[in-house]
């Protein structure tokens, strides 16, 4: 897909006042009048008063148009198509924030065509791997961007995986690229025309993002690669390691270390001690020559991964062998990786894991993320663990929903459900920088109300000052979720805007179509698990996490200031 030009001007048109302009640039960054206001130091009127003469002297009718029309005021716009129909919908399509990520690349002009062919190719088949957008430019230069045809948790490794094959793709024919070419990686969110029920309709779509990564490729020297803070905090908030100089530069060769490993940054265990007191039961029983499998099942966030982190720690102090495993999404490869080695492995030798009858045989065999192994697979490892764990072994899987369904009589399961309020109010405590006084008191009923009892959401909330902010990473989150599911949008934004549960009458009344769809898609949004309904029969998310972020991403139909 090639960058081309939007039919606006270049820079703000003149008549805009300084402060016009900075109103402007906040909603290309998909800011809400509350957060301009909050940005600013100015009233919500004064916004509002603003943002009605930017449309004036645009020449548009909402703010999409508005923040589309001249996406950077210092350089080219980034805007990738034509400037926004005033509708919020276009030819049937929502316009949508998301969050994304993008790569940005640029090769020497000195390089000569073969190589310059290469670089081009070895960008564009690393967009079509995962599913993400390809934009070419003008002197040797292209943008990747991912998250929009689908989120994934993955993402900010699968950028940093693709820098680094389009980085041995062309150092294959040349040699001395390592000085030659640079790169760096920025995050945030983009406006993007979208279909019903998932996917990019190809027709719009625009971020800041864009022209931050252009602006930070220009100062990043030659051979190295750099990212901004949002990468860094995703870096964080999904588990990938060998992250912490990527800000300052580091060399392409630097990024075949940078791997997901699924820990996410470190919090205190909280309200976890009885799951992790009959893990470590369990454990003792191994050590005692039994041999004991368990199933260790929770959504993202949940503690999995953090009670793992325990158990293998605990089994290191006593000195046992130990063979730590983890499933790989196909974003990266599929498979599974042997993360003490940091290398990527197969089913198999999980299985050679388990027959190991020597001396030095590993006494605990976890296996994380067992979710993301293919359906034959999980098949294939569930069927040999059944009939070849030996005594004093202990064997591990852990994973997200459905994982128990697959367990023998046998297996011990241990299912993570939310915490309760007492205990998310003590990890808050522990993790939210604020002095005591009442917004803290407030900050800490509002993460308590919006992250109920996922540990992940509060530890991520605490990171945003504001009541009214949502931290890139819970958006990635969520959104990674419904985009699996590829429920209907038009549905899910009638609920998200409404402050309570709402009956089949009352969605009837906001939903476009008719009653036999409408309870086809909420039967659909029902069993996927996104919606509850109550005794009442009153529709409602499921977590209001979701909610939260569906009315961050709608781009306010209703509403053009």
């Amino acid at each position: 897909m090639n960058d081309r030009p939007s039919s606006a001007p270049d820079h703000a048109p003149p008549e805009l006042t300084p402060r016009q302009q900075q109103i402007l640039k906040l909603l290309q960054q998909g800011k809400v009048n509350k957060e301009v206001a909050r940005e600013l130091d100015i009233g919500l009127g004064t916004v509002k008063q603003h943002i009605v003469a930017i449309f004036r002297k645009l020449k548009v009718t909402n703010r999409t148009a508005a923040a589309t029309r001249n996406l950077d005021l210092k350089q080219q716009s980034a805007a990738l198509t034509p400037p926004v129909q005033t509708a919020s919908r276009l030819n049937g399509a929502a316009l949508t924030r998301r969050p994304c990520l993008v790569l940005s690349m640029a090769l020497s002009k000195e390089a000569d065509a073969a190589t310059t062919a290469n670089f081009y190719g070895a960008l564009a088949s690393a967009a079509a791997m995962h599913d993400a957008i390809f934009l070419t430019r003008q002197g040797n230069s292209g943008e990747i961007i991912f998250g929009v045809q689908q989120a994934t948790e993955y993402d900010v490794a699968a950028a940093i995986q693709a820098a680094y094959g389009v980085y041995q793709s062309v150092l294959r024919l040349a040699p001395n690229v390592h000085t030659q070419m640079h790169g760096c990686l920025t995050a945030g969110l983009a406006m993007a025309s979208m279909h019903r029920y998932g996917g990019w309709t190809g027709e719009v779509i625009a971020s800041a993002a864009i022209a931050s990564a252009r602006t930070l490729l220009e100062s990043t020297p030659w051979g190295k690669v750099t990212c901004d803070q949002a990468v860094l905090e995703l870096c964080q908030a999904f588990g990938v390691s060998g992250f912490s100089g990527l800000s300052d530069g580091v060399s392409f060769d630097v990024l075949a270390g940078m791997q997901w490993h699924g820990v996410r940054q470190h919090h205190p265990l909280v309200g976890r001690q009885a799951e992790l007191s009959q893990i470590l039961t369990a454990l003792n029983q191994a050590f005692a020559g039994q041999p004991v499998w368990l199933m260790l099942e929770g959504e993202m966030g949940m503690g999995k991964t953090h009670l793992c982190q325990e158990l293998l720690q605990v089994c290191q102090s006593r000195g046992a062998q130990i063979r730590h495993f983890r499933g790989l999404p196909a974003s990266l490869g599929a498979g599974l990786c042997d993360v003490a080695q940091g290398s990527n492995c197969l089913a198999s030798d999980v299985v050679s894991a388990l027959k190991n009858r020597s001396i030095n045989a590993a006494r605990l065999i976890l296996l994380d993320d067992f979710h993301l192994l293919a359906q034959a697979e999980q098949l294939a490892l569930t069927e040999v663990a059944s009939h070849s764990l030996l005594p004093g072994r202990m064997l591990v899987f852990a994973g997200r929903k459905g994982l128990c369904q697959q367990a023998p009589p046998a297996c011990l399961c241990i299912f993570l459900g939310r915490l309760p309020a007492s205990d998310m109010q003590t990890l808050i405590g522990s993790k939210l920088s604020m002095q005591p006084g009442k917004r803290r008191t407030e900050m800490v009923n509002h993460i308590l109300d919006t992250s109920l009892g996922v540990p992940l959401f509060a530890v991520e909330m605490t990171r945003t000052p504001h009541l009214s902010e949502l931290a890139l990473s819970l958006w990635v989150a969520v959104q990674a979720r419904l985009d699996k599911l590829h429920l209907d949008s038009v549905l899910l934004s009638c609920v998200a805007r409404q402050p309570a549960a709402v009956t089949v009458a009352e969605l009837t009344a906001l939903y476009p179509d008719d009653l036999t769809t409408l309870k086809k898609q909420l039967d659909r949004a029902l069993a996927s698990g996104v919606f509850v309904s109550d005794s009442n029969g009153r529709f409602s998310f499921a977590h209001p996490m979701i909610r939260c972020a569906l009315n961050k991403g709608v781009m306010e139909p209703y509403a053009s200031i």
